[in-house]
């Protein structure tokens, strides 16, 4: 085996094995809970917490630790003047992703395409979980039970 194909094969290696530390790192909590580090937020390939417009923020979740409706919204940290940018439940309806309790981390099969309506700067993002779909006016004062976990995770828009 050639010098290089040998460094490749370890940079893969080392990638495949790598722990779950580093990119997707919980950046705070607002309620401590199984949740924390369960659920993580990325864009692109790499699953940076950075993402360029016409990317996609994907989500991922330790259905082993946590499981329910997924909800998630994002606000402006540079600019809290800025209204929440809905992620789930969607502004069309379409039902919060449901995560099936499981054995393993699943990416979601929904992404959200990062548009105009998130100007560059940082972002925190809600992320939940709740035993059922939960109305976003609902969310802010939801009954106790139905919200599972809540964790939130700093993002940043680039230009």
């Amino acid at each position: 085996m050639s010098v290089g194909a040998l460094g490749a094969a370890l940079g893969v290696w080392a990638l495949l094995l790598r722990p779950h530390e580093g990119t997707f790192t919980a950046r705070g909590l607002d309620q401590a809970g199984p949740a924390s580090g369960a659920i993580e937020i990325g864009c692109g390939p790499t699953g940076q917490r950075f993402c360029r417009e016409g990317s996609t923020l994907m989500f991922q979740v330790n259905s082993a630790v946590v499981s329910g409706y997924l909800g998630a919204y994002a606000e402006s940290l540079t600019d809290p003047a800025r209204p929440r940018i809905w992620y789930f439940p969607t502004s069309t309806g379409s039902p919060s992703p449901q995560v099936v309790a499981g054995d393993r981390t699943i990416v979601l099969g929904q992404g959200i395409k990062i548009g105009p309506e998130h100007a560059p700067g940082r972002y925190r993002v809600t992320v939940w979980m709740s035993t059922r779909p939960v109305q976003r006016t609902d969310i802010d004062g939801a009954e106790p039970g139905l919200v599972r976990d809540r964790t939130t995770l700093d993002l940043e828009v680039m230009p």
